[in-house]
């Protein structure tokens, strides 16, 4: 029962995601302009947030699944964009939806964005306790890996 639970739930992530991410990125009607430099800036923030996202992608490769629950006979990934991040998808996902929200105007979109960064850590948390419950060495690499913003260089661990 508390597979199927856990399926249930899952599902319900990936529903939910997938509500927010229409809204987000829907074509918009016509109405406020921004400036040519504001849609730039966001074009490139979000294109730069598509391709870490992709990247993680490719780095599952077979393992690439939509569900937070690791597939039969997946290995834990650790080299890559997941050496830098534990959930690199969420990271350039997060990273386009709010800089989406932000500039795309109105009421709709920037509640959108943040609706659905919170869910993914919601949903990062509870996909790293099943990551946990899979891979006994999860624990050591989460200690060492931060979960989707990367360490800056020289920058000391904290005490």
């Amino acid at each position: 029962m508390r597979d199927r639970a856990e399926r249930m739930l899952g599902y319900g992530f990936v529903v939910a995601q997938s509500a927010l991410f229409v809204l987000l990125f829907a074509p918009r009607r016509a109405g406020a302009r921004r400036s040519v430099a504001v849609r730039a800036a966001a074009g490139l923030a979000i294109g730069t947030g598509a391709l870490v996202a992709v990247a993680g992608g490719r780095e599952l490769g077979p393992d690439l699944t939509p569900m937070p629950l690791p597939r039969e006979g997946s290995r834990l990934r650790t080299g890559g964009a997941y050496a830098v991040v534990r959930h690199p998808i969420y990271t350039g996902v997060m990273a386009a939806s709010a800089v989406r929200g932000l500039t795309a105007g109105g009421r709709v979109r920037p509640a959108a964005g943040a609706a659905l960064c919170a869910l993914l850590v919601v949903k990062a948390g509870w996909e790293e306790r099943q990551m946990r419950a899979r891979f006994p060495e999860y624990q050591e690499y989460a200690r060492r890996t931060p979960r989707f913003v990367p360490k800056l260089a020289g920058a000391r661990p904290a005490r």
